[in-house]
């Protein structure tokens, strides 16, 4: 076997081993979103609102390893070029990685600009 058909070899390897990592990854995510929005959903209590934007968040970070996950999957067979779609992937990833904390500053900025106080344990504001 030549160095180029070994190379070759490897290059697959590594492609199918990043996107299962980060397959494994987004299905942590997924089910920590879909524990997050159950508890949101049960009966009536002070932290409903905070468990639902915990499992939106977790949504969020479970798409953008998908999204890593395929991006790499794709540049790593062209490598050391990137294509178009591998960079969308991967800067599509980036966004969401990056959403769940933007909203967080967001709520919380917004919450004290109108002169209540950020409540870390209920993930709200509280105009008292």
């Amino acid at each position: 076997m030549n160095d180029a058909a070994r190379l070759s070899i490897y290059r697959q390897l590594i492609r199918w081993l990043v996107l299962a990592a980060f397959i494994i990854l987004a299905l942590f995510f997924i089910k920590s979103a879909v524990y997050s929005a159950w508890v949101s959903g049960r009966p009536p209590n002070p932290y409903s609102i905070g468990w639902f934007r915990q499992a939106m968040s977790q949504f969020c970070i479970a798409m953008a390893a998908l999204s890593f996950g395929v991006g790499l999957f794709k540049g790593i067979r062209t490598f050391p070029a990137a294509t178009k779609g591998s960079a969308a992937f991967i800067v599509l990833g980036a966004i969401l990685a990056m959403s769940p904390y933007v909203g967080r500053f967001l709520l919380v900025d917004n919450c004290l600009d109108r002169g209540g106080s950020w409540n870390r344990e209920t993930i709200q504001c509280s105009d008292e």
